[in-house]
């Protein structure tokens, strides 16, 4: 199974999508995203989406190239709705672990949620057969949240608020120490802390962090 990187526009020629278009678009994006989580994405046949999204195959040929096109799509715009929600633009002039805790907050609660880890899930077990799939969704969510933090590390530094050996490394380590064990256990035995606990979990995680990256005087 291929699946070639034919995401980025919603017309296959070299005009702009019209707000219709847009709005079909997503309405298929959003009619394949039920379908894959319910069914599969081998279940799932593109009659089955129009059924449910309106339109036609050719549309959908146009929009997205394949089945496989879409749920690259997919993958794309559901990555997009987590990461574009984030809120950075006053990190800075908050305190590093209020940032921090901020930052870490928004993204886990996002993340570990039941249709989130049923997205996830779809993820893993489509990229076995298509690794391609796989780098996709790693460039489009877990990179982009860490070339974020990466940025807000660097800032942070220039501003003399943090030190830092390597703010890239920083950051994926930082994600990983903040997520813990909550995402293995939402995975596997579908476990899902409340928000006071998410909380207190992130609050450890940045206070263990920041003792080897704040600023000593």
């Amino acid at each position: 199974m291929s699946f070639t990187d034919n995401t980025a526009a919603v017309v296959s020629d070299n005009t702009a999508p019209t707000k219709r278009g847009e709005s079909r678009a997503q309405a298929v994006l959003e009619a394949a995203l039920e379908l894959f989580l319910e069914l599969g994405f081998a279940n799932t046949s593109l009659d089955k989406v129009i059924e449910k999204a309106g339109g036609s195959r050719r549309t959908i040929y146009q929009m997205f190239g394949s089945k496989e096109g879409l749920l690259q799509a997919v993958v794309k715009e559901s990555c997009d709705s987590i990461l574009g929600q984030l809120e950075t633009d006053k990190l800075l002039d908050m305190p590093p672990r209020d940032a921090l805790i901020s930052l870490a907050e928004q993204f886990i609660s996002r993340l570990i949620t039941p249709r989130r880890i049923a997205f996830y899930r779809l993820v893993v077990a489509e990229s076995t057969h298509a690794p391609e799939l796989g780098r996709q969704f790693m460039a489009a969510g877990p990179e982009r949240a860490q070339a974020i933090l990466c940025n807000y590390f660097r800032a942070a530094m220039a501003a003399g608020q943090l030190q830092l050996d390597n703010p890239e490394i920083s950051a994926r380590q930082f994600f990983e120490f903040a997520r813990g064990d909550l995402h293995f256990h939402a995975m596997f035995d579908n476990h899902y802390v409340d928000g006071a606990t998410l909380r207190k979990h992130i609050e450890i995680a940045v206070d263990v962090f920041l003792r080897g990256a704040e600023v000593r005087s």
